[in-house]
């Protein structure tokens, strides 16, 4: 029974994906959403991001971009997430990175976004409450 026990251990620890730094880089992109999912969405209070791209690099440097901004920075993982540290970000339209109403937006924080891995490693999701109560929930999935 002791064998037994121990072989079924040491085949569920060898099934299951290792989500360590080598396994998450590459490109993620948020899916497009159907009306019917934008709408169900709307009556839990979340809204879906679309057009964002999150790239990990191999070298923990990482871009994020979506329509209206491109942020750069560090990434790392930490427990079931990855953390993405932003040490530059810039408006897509230049004229609005100098414009003083907008430039307190490109101030990048130290507290890093988190984005939960999924189990096969295959997304990551971040979400985030507005001052309006909607939840912004951006899914990523690899491309």
């Amino acid at each position: 029974m002791k064998k037994l026990t121990a072989f079924l251990l040491l085949l569920c620890l060898g099934c299951t994906k290792n989500t360590s730094v080598s396994n998450l880089e590459g490109t993620y992109a948020s899916p497009t959403r159907s009306k019917l999912n934008v709408a169900l969405g709307k009556l839990k209070g979340e809204s879906y991001p679309s057009f964002d791209t999150l790239q990990l690099n191999a070298d923990s440097t990482c871009v994020f971009r979506n329509c209206a901004m491109a942020m750069s920075g560090n990434w790392k993982t930490s427990g079931d997430s990855v953390l993405v540290y932003y040490n530059k970000k810039r408006f897509n339209i230049d004229s609005l990175n100098t414009d003083p109403k907008y430039i307190e937006f490109l101030k990048c924080d130290s507290i890093p976004y988190r984005f939960k891995i999924s189990r096969n490693a295959n997304s990551l999701t971040w979400k985030m409450k507005t001052n309006e109560g909607t939840t912004i929930v951006n899914r990523l999935i690899r491309q």
